[in-house]
């Protein structure tokens, strides 16, 4: 089947959509209904359009068939004849061997395209075929009739359930249970498969026995009336006991959750809900999961396997997490066409296994999590035996000279950032005062960063990093400790600790991490040379202090843009030389001015979180009563005609120099969403769909609330974005023709380059195959008819390089792109950012 093919189609009918306006996303699904009524009644009946058609109008439901489900698609009396036979003619350009030979696969494309957009509202936990045959490859399938899917969502079991079973799904939203009810005609399934549209929480069969229970529970905050239940522990213990409870003595339970459960429950040593499932030993197999197998999301999923009956008292723990990482693109999702499901049930398993006992799991539960590094060991000892977690004062009125953030921790020397007034002022709140000797550690992406603070300075200190002092008796060094942390037996139980793609730890598992005890001799050489050096030392601190003012030296020469090269014209000596003033008054007079509105920023900073406590009234302060403007307004007015100066001294000289722009700490999340409203209002006949991942605004450490901030511009952040959007609207979409104009903006994070991402995906026609990147990026280079100034892609080039990203053009139709989109292109930016 080619995929171009159904793009085409599909192209066209969801233009159709947006053309009309007034359409819901969630209805976009109604191309699948239309699709199905096309194969059944004109393909398969003969039925002509028009037949269909009025039908369709006339709203002739039935008890049984497609049209039993003409009720739950009301937006077709949104449609008069003329547009529905129209949308059921797009369907004829499609080969007539799609329907009769490949409908099952034509099905399941067109649904993975739609769903596959961020702006269709589904749960973003759709499963995989191959994951779900992977799932159930773990039990023995052949031999259950009966099967319980209660969340059941879209029907994603269904095609992988025999036609000789029994079936019994539940589903509150109808517009998901619609798309399984055709899910149930594609596939010819039985009487025997019944799905009913209603809520399992208020219908679950209490009465009945299943011989399998299957269900995904790895976002349980997006099922209906989950929140509003009260529970003794969790919803998430709450369904494990009602689905153990719900399968016959020979049956399996399969249930899908959130890695974050299982480690929420490792930390609260309250809890007991762990100690009951081990010993009730009705656990049979473990599986884990990447990050990846769900689009748009970052959750890892672990899938406990229940057997009531179980033999033996271990448990198979089967990690599929190094195996299935078959990554196709820099999103980091799965390419499940890459994943042979069979394997496992061979003799050469996909997944590693490894058994562990209830005895030896209660003593070191996070083995469930894949860690078999925590055998018992006398030579490991926790951290919690090691380290005293220290409780840091708040900051209050004065700031100190400097600030630790988790890009300072470099080992054994901390080299802090010189403290300047911006986003910390607004984020006081959250930030400690550090002034005593300890271990400084965090984990950052997949990186445990532990330095020593030596206590010789007072400093700010990131929200994100915990403060540790050695206990007095301990045989522990400070320098020991932090050469320890890097080994590789501490980072596998730090993975196995983490959850989502930000991989964040609580307290109580940073104490939970076993450590080697330091031979006496290591310890003491160790400790012996760590104040060799400490003049030096000193030195290289005060030469590593980072002076956010100074631009490079380079910048002058090497970030400079201009307009597109005009005809030569001969200049007199006259002309010559004003052109020449021009350029050595702007060089001279450019940088100050940008720095003006940050400097006045600045003093308004200053004065409100120092002056204006003593003196409540200080920015209404006049120097006379016929002053007209307070300070206040005065500050204000520098920094509006700061950058009103720095805007007119850049249009009227033609140029573009990047390093006028000065850079400062902007919480890139926040800006996207202000952006994403002006570019909606701004472009009203594009549609516009926005994600910013939940692991974003999970950054956070338990209490402790910390904003993800990148060293950027306002102002420069703008002209690039405006120009990648512009490139969009110029080249990608043709305005004289009915089609799918759609932009996908995407935010997430990269685990392990500790970068924010950011995608910008559009329909249309793609980027030019004959134009590579790197032509691109240079200056003038233009393509075809449309082409602009041919500084849009060196102007994108030089501001990422000046932000100290990266960026990528990645093209969707290719084997690193998205098998199941109608998206063509994406530009991926990476940032790096600061915590």
């Amino acid at each position: 089947m080619k995929a171009n093919e159904v793009n085409k189609v599909l192209n066209t009918i969801i233009g159709f959509y947006t053309g009309k306006g007034g359409i819901d996303t969630m209805d976009y699904s109604l191309t699948l209904y239309l699709l199905c009524l096309f194969k059944n009644d004109v393909i398969e009946r003969g039925a002509s359009k028009a037949e269909v058609v009025a039908r369709l109008s006339a709203g002739e439901s039935s008890d049984s068939g497609l049209y039993a489900l003409l009720p739950s698609f009301p937006v077709i009396a949104s449609f008069d004849t003329t547009e529905l036979e129209f949308l059921l003619t797009q369907f004829e350009q499609l080969p007539a061997s799609y329907f009769e030979l490949n409908f099952e696969e034509l099905f399941e494309t067109i649904f993975l395209t739609i769903t596959e957009s961020l702006f269709y509202k589904n749960r973003g936990n759709i499963l995989h075929p191959r994951m779900g045959a992977l799932i159930l490859s773990a039990v023995d399938l052949d031999k259950y009739t009966t099967i319980y899917n209660p969340f059941a969502g879209n029907g994603d079991l269904i095609p992988l359930i025999a036609d000789h079973k029994k079936y019994y799904g539940q589903e509150y939203s109808e517009n998901l249970w619609r798309i399984a009810q055709l899910r149930l005609f594609v596939y010819h399934k039985p009487d025997e498969f019944i799905l009913r549209c209603e809520n399992s929480l208020d219908h679950w069969p209490r009465q009945e026995k299943f011989d399998l229970l299957f269900l995904n529970f790895t976002a349980p905050s997006q099922f209906e009336g989950i929140d509003e239940h009260s529970y003794d522990h969790d919803a998430e213990t709450y369904f494990i006991d009602l689905a153990t409870d719900s399968i016959n003595d020979e049956g399996r339970a399969i249930i899908l959750l959130n890695k974050s459960y299982i480690i929420n429950l490792l930390a609260d040593p309250d809890d007991e809900t762990f100690s009951r499932l081990i010993l009730q030993n009705y656990i049979e197999k473990v599986l884990l999961f990447p990050s990846g197998v769900f689009s748009h999301t970052g959750t890892e999923v672990l899938v406990l396997v229940v057997n009531k009956r179980k033999v033996d008292d271990r448990i198979a723990i089967v990690d599929f997490r190094d195996q299935l990482n078959f990554y196709k693109n820099r999103r980091q999702q799965i390419d499940w066409n890459k994943v042979d499901a069979e394997r496992y049930k061979g003799s050469n398993p996909l997944g590693q296994t490894i058994w562990v006992d209830n005895g030896a799991l209660l003593l070191n539960p996070t083995a469930l999590l894949g860690n078999h590094f925590f055998i018992d060991n006398p030579e490991l000892v926790s951290l919690s035996e090691v380290l005293e977690p220290t409780v840091l004062p708040l900051v209050e009125d004065d700031f100190p000279e400097y600030v630790i953030r988790v890009s300072n921790l470099t080992g054994n020397n901390i080299f802090p950032s010189k403290f300047v007034p911006g986003v910390i002022d607004r984020q006081r709140n959250s930030y400690y005062i550090i002034r005593r000797e300890g271990l400084l550690l965090t984990l950052h992406g997949l990186q445990l960063r532990a330095s020593h603070f030596n206590g010789s300075y007072i400093a700010l200190l990131s929200p994100v990093i915990y403060h540790f002092t050695i206990h007095k008796k301990s045989n522990f060094t400070y320098r020991y400790l932090v050469d320890e942390l890097k080994q590789d037996y501490v980072l596998n139980q730090v993975n196995a600790f983490s959850s989502s793609s930000i991989h964040k730890l609580s307290l109580e598992s940073f104490l939970a991490i076993r450590i080697r005890k330091p031979r006496s001799e290591k310890s003491r050489n160790l400790f012996k040379n760590r104040n060799e050096g400490l003049f030096d030392k000193e030195m290289q601190f005060e030469a590593n202090v980072i002076d956010a003012a100074a631009p490079p030296e380079d910048f002058y020469d090497f970030y400079v843009m201009g307009n597109d090269p005009q005809p030569v014209k001969t200049l007199s000596d006259e002309d010559l030389a004003l052109k020449e003033n021009n350029a050595l008054l702007r060089h001279k007079i450019a940088g100050p001015v940008s720095n003006l509105e940050f400097y006045a920023q600045t003093i308004k900073d200053i004065l409100q979180q120092g002056i204006n406590k003593i003196v409540p009234d200080l920015f209404q302060t006049k120097s006379n009563e016929k002053q007209i403007l307070n300070l206040g307004q005065l500050l204000d007015h520098l920094m509006l005609d700061a950058k009103k100066i720095g805007r007119e001294l850049r249009n009227h000289t033609h140029e573009f120099h990047v390093y006028e722009y000065h850079l400062y700490e902007v919480n890139l999340v926040d800006w996207v969403q202000d952006y994403f409203k002006k570019v909606q209002s701004l472009y009203p006949n594009i549609q516009m769909n926005l994600q910013i991942l939940d692991e974003i605004f999970e950054a956070g450490v338990e209490d402790k609330t910390t904003k993800l901030i990148v060293n950027a511009n306002d102002e420069l952040l703008t002209i690039l974005f405006d120009n990648i959007f512009s490139n969009i609207r110029q080249h990608a979409f043709n305005w004289t023709e009915l089609e799918n104009r759609r932009i996908e903006l995407q935010v997430k994070l990269n685990d392990t380059e500790n970068k924010m991402m950011v995608y910008i995906s559009n329909t249309g026609k793609p980027f030019p195959a004959s134009l590579s990147q790197a032509d691109f990026k240079q200056r003038g280079v233009k393509y075809g008819d449309t082409g602009g100034s041919g500084l849009g892609g060196y102007i994108i080039s030089t501001i990422i390089g000046y932000l100290n990203g990266d960026w990528f053009i990645l093209d969707e139709s290719s084997e690193e792109g998205s098998k199941y989109t109608d998206l063509v292109t994406t530009f991926e930016i990476s940032i790096p950012y600061i915590i």
